[in-house]
C-alpha cells in the first residue's frame, strides 16, 4: 500500500496476503472501535489495498494464499466478521506477555482440499493470533480448526471454477 504498486500484480502468478496488524473494524461492519489488546494505530490504507488486490487476483483467476491476518482479510473481503479479541482464549492463541509463539494442534476436515494436500487429520502448528473467525463467509468452508473451535483454515465452499484459495490462520513461515 505504501508504494501504490497494485500494477505489479500484473507480473504476479499469485497473491500472498500476509499477517500483520488488525484489520479496521470499518471492513468487517464493527462499530468497536476500543476493544481488548487493539493496535495503537489501524493501517486501512493497507486494509483497502489488500482487499482490492484480492479481489483483483480472484478476478484474474490468480491462486491466493491468506497466511493469519489474510484468512481474516479473506473472510472480510468475502463479507463475513471477525472476533476482535479472543479474550480468555488467548493462553491457546497467542502470548501476550513474551510475545512468543503458542502452538496446538488443528483437526483437519475429511473431504477439504486441505487435507488432500497434507494428507493427515491433525496437525500441530504455530499460533500468534487474538483475533478469528466469527461470522463465516457464506462463500467460504473451513477446512481446519483449534480443538477450542477456532477457524484455523478456509478454502472456497464451491470451488468449481474458482482459482486456488487456501487461508491458515497460523504463520508456515515461521514453522
Amino acid at each position: 500500500a505504501d508504494k501504490s504498486n497494485a500494477a505489479d500484480l500484473d507480473r504476479c502468478d499469485g497473491l500472498l496476503l500476509s499477517g500483520g496488524v488488525d484489520i479496521h473494524p470499518d471492513f468487517y461492519g464493527s462499530e468497536e472501535l476500543d476493544y481488548e489488546n487493539k493496535p495503537d494505530t489501524f493501517k486501512p490504507d493497507r486494509d483497502h489495498f489488500e482487499i482490492a488486490a484480492y479481489h483483483s487476483a480472484i478476478k484474474r483467476r490468480m491462486p491466493v494464499l491468506g497466511i493469519c491476518r489474510g484468512l481474516q482479510l479473506i473472510n472480510c473481503a468475502e463479507g463475513g466478521t471477525l472476533i476482535q479479541d479472543q479474550g480468555g482464549l488467548n493462553e491457546t492463541h497467542r502470548n501476550f506477555e513474551t510475545k512468543d509463539d503458542l502452538s496446538h494442534t488443528v483437526h483437519v476436515r475429511i473431504g477439504t482440499m486441505l487435507a488432500e494436500i497434507v494428507k493427515d487429520r491433525a496437525g500441530e502448528v504455530n499460533s500468534a493470533h487474538h483475533q478469528s473467525i466469527d461470522k463465516l463467509s457464506e462463500k467460504l468452508m473451513v477446512n481446519c480448526e483449534a480443538p477450542d473451535g477456532t477457524v484455523e483454515g478456509l478454502e472456497w465452499k464451491e470451488p468449481g471454477q474458482q482459482p486456488f484459495l487456501l487461508a491458515v490462520q497460523w504463520h508456515p513461515e515461521r514453522m
